[in-house]
């Protein structure tokens, strides 16, 4: 009975030391709506979402949809924000935020563009009976448009944080905390509330549009021609 006891105790100290336990996962995949916007990887299991811009005339759009998948016991509510390091002085916006589809259907809050937060969203499932079971399903919590301003520098590159209030439910490794482990996007799965994941969970590059792109290589195109044949000639005058 004893060892029993121990290894438990031991079960649960390792389970919260080691940053790579996750319960609860999320990423978030995105979906272009303009034709100067393109997805350069998909957000998954330990990875977050990397996109480009060419901002270089017009604005940038796309939807993003936030995923979960729960591992271990099951679900109940989440948390979750989205900002923008930048704060106010940030060129991105969010808006069209939809939850039509998703198992957390009672929102409690919902914030675009306020204050901190680029998005900032509290969401719990329909009544108090029902609960989201561990398993391979993987849910759509909720999906908004994001959309960046026309103008920006190409080589610009924006890093957006994740951050969350806990998200919420049963997990066998700590019955007695109702706050689950969560891993989002790159970052390792860790008991998070009221916090940020360490690592960035979107990343949008500003690239030139093709012409511009075109035109700033022709020059080192050109020159480049120029040096090959240079030796050429030089080699002909040798031989007279």
């Amino acid at each position: 009975m004893l060892l029993r006891h121990t290894c438990s105790i031991l079960f649960f100290t390792l389970a919260f030391a080691n940053p790579s336990f996750g319960v609860i996962w999320v990423w978030q995949n995105a979906e272009p709506l303009t034709s100067n916007t393109f997805v350069q990887s998909q957000g998954n299991l330990g990875s977050s979402l990397f996109l480009r811009c060419d901002a270089t005339a017009e604005l940038c759009k796309w939807r993003i949809t936030t995923r979960m998948r729960v591992d271990s016991g099951y679900s109940t509510a989440y948390s979750l924000w989205i900002r923008d390091p930048a704060g106010a002085a940030t060129q991105l916006s969010i808006s069209e935020t939809s939850f039509v589809g998703a198992p957390h259907a009672t929102t409690l809050v919902n914030q675009e563009n306020t204050g901190f937060y680029l998005s900032n969203i509290f969401a719990t499932v329909l009544n108090g009976d029902h609960v989201i079971p561990a398993g391979p399903t993987i849910y759509n919590l909720h999906s908004y448009v994001l959309t960046s301003q026309a103008g920006i520098a190409p080589g610009t590159l924006t890093q957006l944080r994740g951050g969350s209030d806990g998200f919420f439910g049963f997990e066998p490794a700590d019955p007695f905390d109702n706050r689950h482990i969560a891993g989002f996007g790159a970052n390792p799965g860790f008991q998070i509330a009221g916090g940020e994941w360490p690592n960035p969970v979107i990343h949008i590059n500003y690239v030139p549009e093709p012409t511009t792109a075109a035109m700033l290589l022709a020059p080192a195109v050109l020159l480049l021609r120029r040096q090959i044949r240079r030796p050429a000639n030089t080699s002909m005058r040798d031989r007279r």
